[in-house]
This record gives C-alpha cells, sequence and structure tokens, in this order.
C-alpha cells in the first residue's frame, strides 16, 4: 500500500522537474522598440525569411516563441505565421510581439 501511495508522488515530482528544465532552457529576450520590429516584421514579410517570434500571451502574461514563415493582413494590421511543414498556422497582434530573430 506503501509504495502505490508513494507512486503518484515521484511521478509528480519528476514532471515538475521536467517542466522546470523546459522553462530554464528559454531565453527570453529583452523587448524590442515598437519601430525596430516593424520593420523587421515588415522585411521578413518582404523576404519570406522564416523567423522566431517571441510573444506575450495576454490571459497568461508567458512569453512564447514561434517559429515560422510571416504573412501581413495589411485590413487587420495582424500578422500571421506559418510553420515551415504547414501544419501550423498562427494569427498575432502586433501588441503581442516582444523580440524577433532569423532562424538558423
Amino acid at each position: 500500500m506503501e509504495k502505490l501511495s508513494r507512486q503518484p508522488k515521484e511521478l509528480l515530482e519528476r514532471i515538475k522537474i521536467s517542466t522546470l528544465k523546459l522553462y530554464e532552457q528559454k531565453t527570453i529576450y529583452p523587448q524590442m522598440p515598437l519601430k525596430q520590429l516593424e520593420h523587421f516584421v515588415a522585411q521578413a514579410a518582404r523576404k519570406h525569411k522564416e523567423v522566431i517570434l517571441q510573444i506575450e500571451v495576454e490571459k497568461t502574461s508567458t512569453i512564447e516563441e514561434i517559429k515560422g514563415i510571416l504573412q501581413l493582413v495589411p485590413q487587420t494590421g495582424q500578422i500571421i505565421v506559418t510553420s515551415s511543414n504547414d501544419n501550423l498556422i498562427h494569427l498575432i497582434y502586433p501588441s503581442a510581439l516582444r523580440h524577433i530573430r532569423i532562424a538558423s
């Protein structure tokens, strides 16, 4: 009986440790100036470069990274990010952007 009650605790502890390791590995870059972000987003969309965007998720205030090719939607001002294998598409508001860099 003791072994059964100990297993969920150990499993929970392992999950916590692996989750912390994932967050420790992510580098959070500083907020780029608005004009610089606008310039690099427009340039990446025009040249069809694959980039990595760091965005701040509004509801949770967490920082996420998205990798893909950008398209601009002039009517709404939104940014469409399409993953390189076309499996996932993100629709992002420019106000959520923190940082942009070229994917290597």
